[in-house]
């Protein structure tokens, strides 16, 4: 493949414990595992329950077969806890070799592939192996991405990257997208971003239909992801938003689908289909091919504009991120490339699916919706210009996203390798083992959240008392060094965008359509958000 080549081109050219019931619940769940390391008798992790699954694979045919496919969050959650409901639902989706997985409680072992694994949704053991990770995380990245560059001798990014190669990119990066200064910058230029979100639904509604803007509501806010991913990383509006979106951003933004789709096969294997370039590999391929392609167009756009701007004698901004990557220079220009591209990725992706989460519970929540548009209205009145001291004032609104990542974090886990042994729960586990830390399951755990399936901003309110909630329970952006270095971002988009829908519309849900949240890598709303919109 020749992608190596343009852009070799490009370069040259330019704490807390848990009750005491839990205590016990704990040791219950494990056959008399104990918290107390120090005073426990350590068992092997061999001695630690959990389905053993077929020769060679494992327990991951379980995931891949047809009622599972797309629902590995809802399996998680009836391994993980032996007190779990089961909804009619959840019945026809998991099948027996899962249901048993249900005895297992917290934290169990499982077979995957040639390899053993250890799974826990437990708020005190995740925060020990979190806290046990070390200067540089281990986060297994998906294989198959890796490959993907590899094949191509391309540079690794922040989601690909380990060790020191990683702390070096996350160190350079996050100096812009941690920092709260660099963040208050860009509410102005997200909140033109939303207001245009705002005309499209209003234009598509009108002109397509209700019904059409509720099958593509989900593809409206990829659309809109991708637009403040472009205003925040290269200062410039993409025109994703226009009311004739370009075809270069509608095939990123499938390119980006395709791409996390296609991982899921290639969990297992990998290598293999690589070698042989399966159907599987290619699919995965060739998404990857125009995701690069496009993402260097854009780049090199703006490196252009920079360029012109330059001899114009005028002074180039240093709000967004590739500039100041330029700037800086402890990054190579295919360096940046490459993670100014992973990026784009994660922000077009991850946002949108939480807003459609986000979107959709408020609309099927009345008393929610109310709460929030008093709110709203108390604070901003009729203007349509958010601004930083606005969003300080809404609690309300906070919370609300808050609770709606709680159920459904569109990273339903996260994995580590630690590099030493550690001792959890009475077990000791050995260093390299993989750790599969399930935040979805905990949070839905009933040991965890009073009424885990409903959807409650209040509990997330200073004053209320359900507020007493250990801090790893519920973990949406992760944990530590590595949690997700895009989390202002996308908390500051999400905030804004949900104040102005809420300013702007009053949403109800379409109860003739099914809401159906998939897997795909990453949770998603799956194929339909049926959200009408109706101007206030």
């Amino acid at each position: 493949m020749a992608l190596r080549r343009p852009l070799r081109s490009c370069v040259q050219v330019q704490s807390r414990g848990i009750t005491e019931a839990r205590v016990g619940a704990a040791d219950q769940w494990n056959q008399g595992g104990t918290r107390d390391d120090q005073h426990a008798v350590v068992r092997t992790m061999q001695e630690l329950r959990g389905p053993v699954g077929w020769p060679v694979v494992g327990n991951f045919l379980t995931y891949l077969r047809k009622k599972n496919r797309g629902r590995m969050h809802e399996v998680q959650t009836l391994e993980a806890s032996s007190i779990q409901v089961l909804s009619t639902e959840e019945i026809y989706c998991v099948t027996k070799q899962a249901e048993q997985h249900a005895q297992y409680g917290r934290m169990f072992r499982e077979k995957w592939g040639p390899h053993w694994q250890v799974h826990i949704s437990d708020p005190d053991l995740i925060a020990q192996v979190y806290r046990q990770e070390g200067k540089y995380p281990n986060r297994p990245s998906i294989r198959s991405w890796q490959l993907y560059k590899e094949k191509n001798d391309l540079p690794m990014g922040l989601t690909t990257a380990e060790g020191k190669t990683w702390y070096k990119f996350r160190s350079e990066v996050s100096k812009q997208l941690l920092c709260p200064r660099s963040m208050s910058r860009m509410v102005e230029p997200l909140n033109n971003v939303s207001n245009d979100f705002i005309q499209k639904l209003r234009h598509t509604r009108k002109s397509r239909g209700v019904d059409h803007l509720k099958e593509q509501l989900q593809n409206e806010l990829y659309k809109w992801g991708m637009e403040g991913a472009g205003t925040l990383l290269f200062e410039t509006r993409l025109g994703c938003l226009d009311v004739q979106i370009s075809e270069r951003s509608e095939l990123f933004i499938a390119a980006v689908t395709e791409m996390l789709e296609s991982s899921l096969p290639l969990i297992i294997g990998e290598t293999f289909h690589q070698k042989w370039n399966t159907k599987f590999w290619k699919r995965h391929s060739d998404a990857w091919d125009k995701i690069f392609q496009i993402g260097a167009e854009y780049i090199n756009e703006k490196l252009l504009a920079m360029e012109n701007s330059y001899l114009r004698g005028e002074k180039n901004h240093s709000g967004e991120l590739l500039t100041h990557l330029l700037a800086n220079k402890a990054l190579n220009l295919e360096e940046i490339y490459s993670n100014i591209t992973e990026l784009l990725v994660g922000a077009v992706d991850t946002t949108a699916n939480s807003t459609g989460f986000i979107l959709y519970l408020t609309a099927a929540h009345s008393h929610v919706q109310e709460k929030l548009h008093d709110e709203v209205s108390r604070v901003l009145g009729d203007r349509q210009e958010i601004t930083g001291t606005d969003l300080q004032n809404l609690p309300y609104l906070k919370a609300t996203v808050k609770e709606a990542l709680r159920l459904y974090p569109v990273a339903t886990m996260n994995c580590r390798i630690l590099e030493a042994d550690i001792n959890l729960n009475g077990f000791r586990i050995p260093r390299k083992t993989l750790f599969v830390l399930n935040h979805y399951a905990a949070g839905r755990d009933p040991e965890l959240f009073s009424n885990p399936d409903e959807f409650i901003p209040e509990r997330w309110l200073r004053g209320s008392r359900s507020l007493d909630h250990h801090p790893f329970a519920s973990l949406p952006f992760g944990f530590g060094a590595r949690s997700c270095i895009g989390q202002r971002m996308a908390k500051l988009e999400m905030h804004i965008l949900l104040a102005k829908v809420i300013q702007n519309f009053k949403l109800n849900v379409d109860e003739s359509r099914e809401f159906k949240p998939s897997l795909r890598t990453l949770l998603t709303p799956g194929d339909c958000v049926p959200v009408e919109f109706t101007d206030r």
